[in-house]
Parts: structure tokens; sequence; C-alpha cells
């Protein structure tokens, strides 16, 4: 496949109403692109994010244990210049997944098939919630070659909507006649990946998706995943977090920021000092918490660690310690010709103290309490589990 455009600079942006999101952990995006035909104009994430700070009031919702939580802004950052021709490669050599004692292994897979003109090259990024998905959406998005919507597609009815007109395609679903409960999942995710006309170097299209969107306590849907993925050849992008009390705390400085009127984010020209003391958390905080990250994990590893779904696993460690070489997986992967890269750093990582007693002011308290419960291996598993 072969283009004969010398430059070309895509990235536009557009802010949209609030919503209320029908998933209370949703990090969904308010700004997207639009008119493609705008292709000298481009915003980093950073304008992005300020511009929504001054012009929209978020709508708080409710979370299961009683606080607030943010409808989440995604930033759009900028689409770096494709020089042309490109050409799809010959066939690549990628991973499969198999389930070992020790988790997911690697093994070596058959290669991948050249893409034919005008194919389309299906991804998904599914993880859980406050796992880095945001980072790397914005890294995707920003390559040359890729449509990555930044909604999360099935948080909710805005969401969804957004994502089959992505990109003014010709949308397979008509306006007023699909919903996230009335619509068969099946053909929600079909709408996803409708190719620009006006885009034809675009090779590969990918959305994230939060396991608690549809398949929550939904066996039928987590069934229907699967086969959709087979069927489909969607290659999975299994994003996974392994630390699951900073992920809690991540939630917890999540909803205390909104409060406080700072962005769910902390971006580079941020210089405040939020995220150097320590947070105090509740124990209802945690205790619901963990219980969440044990369900919304649980359908993370039965989709992606199904031996018929083509998955790589990224773990957030390794994507924040490693990341070029992280990155480089995923491009062999997806089969994408140029490489990815962040070309940018957009964001602050915040509380990147070395223990929980780094972090949570209260942790002796809440450590001795949940001893006492379930979650009292991952106290010992994770409370001093660096990241990065």
């Amino acid at each position: 496949m072969k283009f004969s455009s010398a430059v070309l600079l895509l990235a536009a942006v557009s802010t949209q109403a609030v919503w209320r999101s029908q998933d209370p952990l949703a990090e969904t995006s308010d700004v997207g692109l639009f008119d493609t035909n705008e292709a000298a104009k481009y915003a980093t994430a950073e304008d992005i994010a300020l511009s929504v700070a001054k012009d929209l009031a978020f709508d708080p919702i409710s979370s299961p244990f009683g606080e607030e939580v943010e409808v989440e802004p995604s930033p759009v950052t900028e689409i770096a210049a494709v020089e042309t021709p490109v050409e799809i490669p010959v066939e690549t050599a990628v991973e499969e997944t198999v389930v070992t004692e020790a988790g997911p292994a690697l093994v070596e897979k058959k290669p991948k098939h050249k893409l034919a003109d005008g194919e389309v090259k299906k991804f998904v990024v599914m993880t859980t919630s406050r796992s880095g998905s945001t980072w790397l959406g914005s890294i995707l998005q920003s390559h040359p070659q890729i449509l990555f919507h930044l909604h999360e597609c099935l948080a909710d009815e805005f969401s969804l909507k957004t994502c089959v007109e992505d990109w003014n395609v010709d949308p397979m679903l008509m306006e007023g006649q699909y919903s996230l409960q009335g619509t068969p999942m099946t053909n929600l995710l079909d709408s996803f990946y409708q190719k620009p006309k006006d885009l034809p170097w675009k090779s590969h299209i990918g959305f994230k998706w939060m396991t608690q969107q549809l398949m929550k306590k939904n066996q039928t849907n987590e069934d229907a995943a699967v086969e959709w993925l087979v069927k489909n050849d969607v290659a999975v992008v299994a994003l996974r977090r392994e630390n699951k009390l900073r992920k809690c705390a991540s939630i917890y400085d999540m909803q205390e920021r909104k409060k406080s009127g700072q962005t769910v984010h902390k971006f580079v020209s941020d210089k405040s000092q939020w995220g150097e003391t320590k947070i105090e958390v509740p124990l209802d905080h945690w205790k619901w918490c963990l219980g969440w990250y044990d369900m919304t994990d649980g359908i993370l590893n039965r989709v992606t660690m199904n031996p018929r779904v083509d998955a790589i696993h990224v773990y957030y460690k390794n994507l924040c310690t490693d990341t070029e070489n992280q990155l480089q997986r995923i491009k062999e992967f997806i089969n994408v010709p140029m490489p990815i890269k962040e070309t940018k750093k957009s964001f602050v990582k915040i509380h990147s103290a070395k223990t929980m007693y780094d972090i949570v002011s209260n942790w002796e308290e809440i450590r001795t309490a949940l001893l006492a419960t379930v979650h009292a291996d991952k106290i010992t598993e994770f409370e001093n589990l660096e990241e990065c």
C-alpha cells in the first residue's frame, strides 16, 4: 500500500457537552477528533487539558462507596508528520499468550498476514481503571497510521455515539436506533472500526475497553466478547497493572483532585505540589475498591488469557520503566509499519513514592484492618512493590 502525499499532518480538537457516565469509574474523554480537513491544526494534550479546565464544568457522579468520581478528560496529542510513500511490510512474527502457573507467558506464533489495500487491522486496549490506559491511548492516537478512539466507547451513551461517528465516517448504526443496553454488544463493537474515506493512510483502528463495561456480571457478554475477538481477528493489548493497592490509591486521589478543582491527570506544566504529600484514605474505600479490582481483573484474565484470543500482555510497571521496548512490542504485535513512540512527555506521575507508607498517611491503620479481611494477601504482595 503506497501513498503519494509528501507530508500529512492531522489533528483537531472539539469540546463536547458534559454527560453523566453509566460507568462510575470510566476514564472517559470529553474531547475528540472532528474535522480532518483542518489538517494544519493540532493541539497538545496540555493545551486541551487547559481548555477543558476553563470551558467545561464536570458533572460529579456517585461511586458505589458514596464518593464523587469525575468523568475524566483524555488528552489528544500531536500527530507526527507522515513521510510517504509508506508500504506495509511483509509478514511479521508475533507473540502468543499461553497460561502458566506463573501467569501470562509468551511463545512464538505464526506470522501475521500482510494487509491488503484498504484493509484495516482491528485492535483493542483491554484494561482496568487507573492502569495507564489514557497515557498509552494518547501515544497510540499520535501515531501517523493509527486511529484510536479517545473516548471509552462503551462507558456511556455520549461516548458510544462519539465513537460510532468518529472521524466523520458513514456510521454503520443510525442515530437514535442504537444504545448500550438495547443493541447487541457485537453490533456496537463492529461500528467502531469504520475507516474514513479521506484517511487512506490509516491502516489500524483501536479503542480502549475497560472490563467493567458491558461485561461486569454478564457472562453472556463476556463469552460474546471472546467470540467476537476471535471471529474478527482483533489484536488485544492487555494492559495490566498488578498493584491493586496503588490503583485504589489512584482512584481516591482522582476523586480528591476533582474536589479541589484539579484535572484528573497532572500535566508537565502543573507546578503544584500535588502528589508530594501523603493522602488519608478511608477504610471503606479500600474494602470496596479491592473487591472491585478482584472482579474487573478477573474479567481481564478470563478474556485475554483465553488461548483462542490473540493477546499481548503489557505491564504498567514495564511500560513506565522500559517505555521504548514495550511500545516496540506493541508495534510488532499489531503489525503497524512505523515505530510507536512517545514524542512528547505530557503527564507527571502522581504519588510515585516507594511504599504505601510513603503514599497513605493512615496506612498502618488500613493495613491492620485489611489483614483481617479476605484482602490480606494483597497487603503482603503489593504494599512494598515499587512501580515507577
